[in-house]
């Protein structure tokens, strides 16, 4: 006889959640945009739902770009909200059967996520239709508005939730956004860019002196992009990448708001004269997907070196000695449109190991890789999670996963601090296709 749905679950389903909870834990879920609380811990069967589909949506995209060794973090989002289905009251005729669908289901999740984590894209794609074929059928038993049901929640209180729209957060009074999920926590196309930057620098850019510039950040349609329409990310609405002539000179700034509605402002002294490129990174609540919109300014003074292609996989930088490996541990280039595991290793002058990198904007270091094309930028922090105790320390090994998105020469910057200082290492790195 089958077991009632509402008892324990059957040996075959708790094996199923065991797995696919392991998966879940093990797949770097804390990342860049964080991930709302209530999505890995759903109440309702609509809240479970909202998460399945958008999980689901993700996991389409990943392998229709062929990624998919990222598959399997998107699918296992659907492991927390299969567990409150399987609880739920269903259709007379869904019911009876309810634990063999959510087990099937489940079987569907882990299968999904081994074939992706083998790199077997394939395998992948056949399992996620499984998958989708087993949702189809659960589906059934629930009112077709619960399963499409909308989730809004707070962009400061994301646990703060609404399935109405036009509602405020009870406790900061800003209006509700609909939840999101980004489909990638490692690098994400921008194939439908929101945001606009515009620069007014006070005076017009000189190597060598300090220029304070604001920066207006708007949409498309011309709405004033705020902090409150933001997501925070490394402990920064807006994060400000400017690059130089040659990719010689690098700031990472962080943008104060001034007072008026979508600008922010900061101050930095170029270094070169030539075309320094201002990238905001900003995560907007409406999409949950990074952006990086772009503006140009011009710098009198003298002119940067030539810009350096060459390969380099070790560096010095005020006395600390910094390499990189791709995670087989090879120095050669990865490639294009592939996930890789690239290791920084920090010693110091005598080539000891430096094991005490301190939390900087909740990472023990940040990458900055910028293109010799001037088109694409990609931002990497270590696998683990944001650092929330100042008093930890980290090093000499960090990891983070790297997804080159096309061919071409990459300059890279390692950030880091070591004794209350920041430090800063270069790289030059040629992307295969």
């Amino acid at each position: 006889m089958m077991k009632n749905p509402r008892s324990n679950f059957c040996p075959r389903t708790a094996r199923a959640i065991g797995l696919a909870v392991l998966l879940l834990q093990g797949a770097g879920l804390r990342a860049d945009v964080p991930v709302p609380p209530r999505v890995l811990e759903p109440l309702t069967p609509a809240e479970a739902w909202n998460v399945i589909r958008l999980a689901s949506a993700n996991v389409e995209r990943l392998i229709v770009e062929k990624r998919p060794l990222e598959v399997a973090t998107q699918v296992s989002l659907c492991s927390p909200p299969l567990r409150v289905l399987s609880k739920a009251s269903v259709t007379p005729e869904v019911q009876p059967v309810l634990d063999v669908l959510t087990a099937k289901a489940f079987r569907a999740v882990n299968t999904t996520a081994k074939e992706g984590m083998a790199d077997n894209l394939d395998g992948a794609a056949a399992a996620f239709q499984q998958l989708k074929l087993a949702l189809g059928e659960l589906a059934r038993g629930f009112d077709p508005a619960v399963v499409e049901q909308e989730i809004h929640h707070c962009v400061a209180h994301p646990d703060v939730i609404s399935t109405s729209p036009g509602k405020v957060c009870e406790v900061c009074r800003q209006p509700f956004v609909v939840r999101r999920i980004p489909y990638s926590f490692v690098y994400v196309r921008q194939d439908k860019p929101t945001v606009r930057l515009t620069l007014r620098p006070d005076s017009p850019l000189a190597a060598g002196k300090v220029c304070r510039v604001v920066a207006r950040l708007e949409t498309l349609e011309g709405q004033p992009v705020r902090p409150a329409d933001l997501w925070v990310t490394h402990a920064r609405h807006v994060h400000m990448l400017v690059v130089g002539p040659g990719l010689a000179d690098f700031h990472d700034l962080e943008p104060a708001p001034t007072g008026q509605d979508g600008e922010y402002e900061f101050s930095f002294t170029p270094a070169f004269g030539g075309g320094y490129r201002f990238r905001a990174g900003v995560v907007p609540a409406v999409t949950g997907l990074l952006e990086h919109p772009v503006a140009d300014l011009a710098c009198e003074g003298p002119e940067a070196p030539p810009p350096a292609g060459e390969e380099t996989f070790s560096t010095t930088a005020d006395g600390y000695r910094f390499s990189i490996a791709l995670g087989t541990g090879r120095m050669g280039s990865p490639k294009a449109e592939r996930l890789e595991m690239l290791r920084v290793h920090v010693a110091d002058a005598e080539g000891r190991p430096v094991t005490r990198l301190e939390p900087d904007r909740g990472a023990f270091a940040h990458f900055t890789g910028f293109y010799s094309d001037g088109k694409t930028v990609v931002q990497l922090h270590p696998v683990g999670g944001d650092i929330l105790r100042e008093d930890l320390r980290g090093g000499p090994f960090l990891s983070f996963k790297f997804h080159p998105p096309h061919p071409g020469f990459m300059r890279l910057y390692c950030q880091v601090k070591v004794d209350g200082k920041p430090v800063r290492a270069s790289f030059g790195m040629r992307i295969a296709e």
